[in-house]
């Protein structure tokens, strides 16, 4: 599995590798929701893989209409909607992705490059 967006292919090491960091940080960020909090996690920038994949999913369950966007300079372009588009229990998904991903080779690239 490959692809060139490095915050997909973090999010996909992370749940594979470490899903119930994951789910504590979601967990902690769900806690906390609120229009400033999703702008406080969205401009804070963070090195830490697990770090990186919460902040990528919380973003994406709240941001206007569940769409994925980014500027050309790699920033986040999401805007705040309040309303969560991923109805699922997000923990027992990630486990569930976490057991499917065991075996899967992930690369961050382009797939013409595999």
């Amino acid at each position: 599995m490959s692809d060139i967006n490095l915050d997909l292919i973090t999010s996909y090491n992370a749940v594979k590798n470490n899903p119930n960091e994951v789910n504590r940080l979601l967990s902690l960020y769900h806690k906390h929701h609120s229009k400033d909090y999703y702008y406080k996690v969205k401009n804070k920038y963070s090195n830490n893989p697990n770090e990186i994949t919460a902040k990528f999913i919380y973003l994406n369950k709240y941001s206007f209409r569940g769409i994925y966007r980014v500027y050309k300079n790699g920033q986040s372009a999401q805007t705040f909607s309040g309303e969560c588009y991923i109805k699922l229990h997000i923990a027992s998904r990630i486990n569930q992705c976490s057991n499917l991903l065991h075996g899967v080779s992930i690369y961050a690239t382009d797939f013409s490059f595999i």
